[in-house]
């Protein structure tokens, strides 16, 4: 079973071990379906754990399960691209000091600081060619 999947599992039994089936349905609706992993930071997106309920928890654990269920230590959480003229990321880190992540992808080897900057996977051959640049 894959990574995501036995998160999503995880989650969803503890939710529907613990709440009325109304509350159940809304929290699993609001787990996350997707996010990026950076190293040992989690980038969700910003469609997820909006309930109420998650804001009721305390915090700090809330997020240091999260990242324990992702296999990560830190959780951010990616909010809506500016629009000014730079697509600046909207992004918060949960837990977690600093957002400067070291990412491999392919071989190479990118540092970048996750609030400040965005990374976008694909165009291997020219990430490629460059890598092969002194």
């Amino acid at each position: 079973m894959s990574q995501k999947k036995m998160f999503i599992v995880k989650f969803q039994t503890l939710i529907k071990q613990n709440f009325n089936k109304t509350l159940c349905n809304e929290l699993v609706l609001d787990l996350p379906k997707r996010w990026e992993k950076h190293g040992d930071l989690i980038v969700l997106p910003c469609d997820c754990f909006l309930a109420e309920f998650w804001k009721d928890l305390p915090q700090e654990k809330f997020w240091e399960c999260v990242a324990e269920g992702l296999h990560g230590k830190r959780i951010a959480k990616q909010g809506r691209i500016s629009r000014n003229g730079y697509r600046s990321p909207q992004v918060s880190m949960l837990l977690g000091e600093d957002g400067w992540v070291t990412h491999v992808d392919n071989k190479i080897k990118y540092n970048f600081e996750v609030t400040k900057c965005m990374f976008a996977s694909g165009n291997i051959t020219e990430k490629i060619r460059m890598a092969k640049l002194n």
